[in-house]
């Protein structure tokens, strides 16, 4: 009896652990059989146990420049105190619980102005430039992303509560830099935005170079996180950095190579065109952009020339670096519904 009772055990344990094996190997692989009477017996599996799945988001935040009239030993006046808006929409394709990429338009404003640097000190010659501009960015971006914190493989409303993730790939940006003209003897801000590709502030019809590109492409890198707050919606937080690359990229303050050689002498005697009223203003008692009143002290110290008077040649208006902005960005992202996949059969 106790003999049966070992072998009936055996038996059922090992019937037990075939079933497991089979049942295994239908969910995962596709293994045609028969049945014993000669029916035919579907085998139900699965290729791939995530489901792809995509996003829409909208969302707007600040958007900062970086360039020849900002630098960061002096970030508050003349990096954070230009801060702009942009809103963007984008829309997301995850491929892998982790692995997804995304395509987005943005429309951004960047701003900045040499009056920003009227207290910094060793940059007197950039106060008296008495640049500045705005420049309104239309940027289409790819970017791959990658979730540090990994979501329940297939089954989306799993996800995680919180999701940081890293994001970089390839932009461009159509631009146009404008600035305002000169204001009156009592301040008054002139209300017209002028475009200044159009102006040749560094005299290149005059050189026979060709005018700057009002494309600039950008590598876009940062970080972010999606806070989950149901099934379909996520609340996210990003930044990034945009680096340009290009000659476009070096234009978007309008400011990269050198003055017209005749602007200076022109502008104090009155005879100055508009390229050249636009290119050199050192000369004016106030700031275009705000209409204050500027420190003639510090201009006159630190007033550039046009034509170097050692050398003959002209003055740098700018360093001929490429010019960077950053993003923030702050979106409502919906999940769109997918359809269920259902088991294949043969």
């Amino acid at each position: 009896m106790t003999r049966f009772c070992i072998l009936f055990f055996l038996f059922i344990s090992s019937d037990i652990i075939a079933q497991r094996f089979k049942m295994l190997k239908l969910l995962t692989r596709k293994r045609p059989s028969t049945q014993w009477y000669g029916d035919p017996v579907v085998d139900y599996h699965y290729k791939n146990n995530f489901n792809k799945y995509a996003t829409v988001g909208l969302g707007g935040g600040t958007s900062n420049y970086y360039g020849d009239l900002t630098t960061y030993r002096h970030p508050v006046s003349t990096i954070l105190k230009m801060t702009r808006w942009n809103f963007s929409a984008n829309y997301t394709k995850h491929f892998k619980s982790n692995l997804s990429a995304r395509v987005a338009i943005t429309y951004a404003r960047i701003s900045g102005d040499d009056n920003n640097f009227e207290n910094a000190n060793g940059f007197g010659w950039k106060y008296a430039r008495g640049l500045h501009f705005r420049n309104d960015l239309k940027e289409v971006s790819l970017v791959g992303m990658y979730d540090l914190a990994q979501s329940a493989k297939g089954n989306i409303e799993k996800r995680q509560l919180i999701t940081p993730y890293l994001f970089a790939g390839i932009a461009f940006a159509n631009h146009d830099p404008k600035a305002r003209g000169e204001t009156s003897n009592s301040g008054v801000v002139s209300k017209e935005w002028l475009k200044l590709r159009e102006l040749d502030t560094e005299g290149q019809s005059l050189l026979g170079n060709k005018q700057y590109s009002t494309l600039a492409f950008a590598v876009p890198f940062g970080m972010g996180f999606r806070y989950k707050i149901n099934d379909k919606f996520d609340f996210s937080a990003e930044g990034g950095i945009r680096a340009t690359f290009g000659s476009g990229g070096k234009y978007l303050d309008d400011v990269s190579g050198n003055y017209i050689a005749t602007a200076g002498a022109n502008v104090a005697a009155g005879t100055a065109t508009q390229s050249e009223l636009f290119s050199y203003r050192a000369n004016e008692l106030y700031a275009a952009r705000t209409g204050q009143l500027r420190d003639i002290n510090k201009v006159n110290a630190s007033k550039p020339l046009t034509r170097d008077v050692v050398t003959g040649n002209a003055n740098k208006r700018g360093n001929g670096r490429n010019d960077w902005y950053f993003i923030t960005c702050f979106q409502l992202n919906y999940y769109i519904p997918r359809n269920i996949k259902c088991p294949t059969s043969n």
